[in-house]
């Protein structure tokens, strides 16, 4: 239907004015192409509107089966999205206004009304009940939206409760798995100490006993001590998942001298697997920040796994340079070795767990990788692994601080 153009019924039981409106409407060119139909009841308009199309009704307020608002409220309620014109005489203007407030657009009085006006006052009747009806529309579309939102909320609210009691399961969980680590590390750490010492007594009298022997007593040191270690990597470890505390001894130092007694413990394991291990760095190394004994426990850590799952006869290469950002980056490049590309994000991750098939995966022969990485961290360094010489080449370094 063209914009501006009237097709109204007109709902009045007064046949007078409904002529008089209509001879109007015929008269004036400003309702060229605009039309005006009437009946007499509420229940004659109920079945017009369901048959024919208009775009505006007009209402007198005293009809034969309506009086007052009555109408009104029929047409808020069956056809509520058609804009209604009130036409009343004076003695009504005040029902007339409380129309407008139960879903009139508008009124006019009876015979106080140009055809200018009549035109004007219609025209933004229909307009205004086109933005009423988009209105509504969005607010229904915003209280659907408001309600699915509770709902997401509601679950989301349930879901965060749920993993907030899990998180207290699993970190009442933890603690007790600490806890007992914490006794069974303790409870070891007192006899491989035993030993380790007495080890080391008998050593003291070489003079006293054979090769075999002194080989034998040897393994147990060397084997002793790295338990040792071991085992207060763990305690330490043990108190990080706990409270977050570490014991730390930090020294600013060339790490040399400590990379080189770490390495030293494997040389005898790499002969045996027909590994060769390079080490091509400096004496003069930089000073960093490090815990002489975390420290060791890394290197042998990497180590261990670097023996034990490169192939034999092949290479593995430590190397150290200064990066950029002030750090002392410390390579285990591991020419037997190859990893998948897609676990090289996983390999330090604590609840990653590897299969055991050497000729292509790294799981840590001691402690888990993760454990490397959070002693690297607790000293402020950080680590990572990366591929070279198209995948055939497994690195993994960490950097310490300078």
């Amino acid at each position: 239907m063209d914009k501006n153009k009237l097709n109204c019924l007109y709902i009045e039981d007064n046949l007078a004015d409904f002529k008089l409106l209509e001879s109007r409407f015929k008269r004036n060119d400003i309702f060229k192409g605009s039309s005006i139909h009437t009946c007499n009841t509420i229940k004659e308009a109920d079945a017009l509107v369901t048959k024919n199309e208009y775009n505006l009704i007009l209402l007198d307020l005293s009809l034969p089966d309506a009086h007052g608002l009555e109408g009104v409220n029929f047409f808020q309620k069956k056809h509520p999205f058609y804009p209604i014109v009130v036409l009343t005489g004076n003695t009504d203007k005040q029902i007339a206004v409380q129309a407008i407030k139960e879903g009139a657009q508008d009124y006019l009085i009876k015979g106080e009304f140009t055809d200018e006006l009549f035109f004007r006052v219609c025209n933004y009747a229909i307009e205004r009940k086109k933005i009423n009806s988009q209105q509504k529309k969005i607010l229904k579309e915003v209280e659907k939206l408001n309600i699915d939102l509770n709902t997401v909320n509601a679950r989301l609210q349930k879901t965060v409760n749920e993993l907030t009691e899990e998180r207290k399961r699993v970190d009442k969980k933890n603690k007790q798995i600490n806890s007992f680590i914490s006794v069974i590390v303790h409870d070891l750490k007192n006899p491989v100490t035993a030993i380790n010492s007495l080890t080391e007594l008998l050593l003291n009298q070489k003079d006293r006993l054979n090769i075999t022997q002194i080989k034998y007593l040897e393994q147990v040191k060397y084997s002793s001590s790295s338990m040792l270690d071991n085992i207060l990597t763990v305690i330490d470890t043990t108190n990080i998942s706990s409270d977050g505390s570490f014991m730390l001894n930090m020294v600013h130092e060339n790490p040399f001298y400590t990379l080189n007694s770490a390495l030293d413990k494997f040389v005898v394991d790499a002969i045996q697997r027909s590994i060769f291990v390079v080490v091509d760095y400096i004496k003069e190394l930089p000073k960093v920040y490090f815990d002489k004994r975390l420290l060791t426990n890394i290197v042998a850590n990497l180590m261990e796994n670097a023996i034990k799952y490169n192939k034999e006869n092949s290479k593995i290469i430590i190397t150290c340079e200064k990066t950029e950002d002030n750090f002392l980056k410390i390579f285990f490049r591991n020419k037997g070795l190859s990893l998948k590309p897609g676990e090289l994000e996983e390999v330090f991750d604590e609840d990653h767990e590897f299969q055991d098939n050497p000729s292509t995966i790294l799981p840590s022969s001691g402690f888990k990788l993760s454990v490397v990485k959070k002693t690297v961290e607790v000293m402020g360094g950080y680590v990572g692994v990366e591929l070279e010489d198209e995948g055939k080449t497994s690195t993994f370094w960490f950097a310490l601080p300078m």
